[in-house]
């Protein structure tokens, strides 16, 4: 039914797809405390250093998916797999993975995330606090909101 609004792919791992979608949110946080457009922060002068915290947020969220047993799935350019480096080189291939995010979600949709318009422009409350107090909750080793969901099917 949705295919015929736009492209869809059928999964047997929807919780996959949502804890990616989950994690790379955490770049729409980051990003949001600053006045610029979210290209500008990860490709710009100090674009390396912004990418390692983008990264950085980004690796908490996988890691506490994984630790649940979610397998995260990529989706366009997000390569979960790249985004928990302990080395040098992979410090590199996540650094570089940057870009095909950039290129999927930012170069040519939109210059600024959501929450950065409810802060700067709207004025209003944003989805923040009920994806972080999640997270931190089951980064804690807690019950998350979805677990019931999980259990349930």
């Amino acid at each position: 039914m949705f295919s015929e609004f736009t492209e869809v792919q059928a999964t047997d791992s929807i919780w996959g797809y949502l804890w990616s979608k989950h994690s790379l949110a955490s770049i729409n946080y980051f990003t949001a405390l600053a006045d610029a457009d979210v290209v500008d922060i990860l490709d710009g002068p100090d674009a390396e250093e912004h990418r390692r915290t983008a990264i950085a947020t980004v690796a908490e969220s996988i890691e506490t998916a994984e630790r649940y047993g979610i397998k995260l799935r990529s989706f366009d350019g997000f390569q979960p797999e790249l985004l928990r480096p302990n080395t040098a080189e992979e410090w590199a291939q996540a650094i570089a993975s940057i870009d095909a995010i950039l290129d999927a979600e930012w170069r040519q949709l939109k210059p600024r995330s959501g929450v950065w318009r409810d802060l700067a422009i709207r004025k209003r409350k944003t989805e923040v606090d009920l994806r972080v107090v999640d997270l931190v909750r089951r980064g804690r080793g807690g019950r998350g909101r979805h677990d019931a969901e999980r259990e349930t099917g």
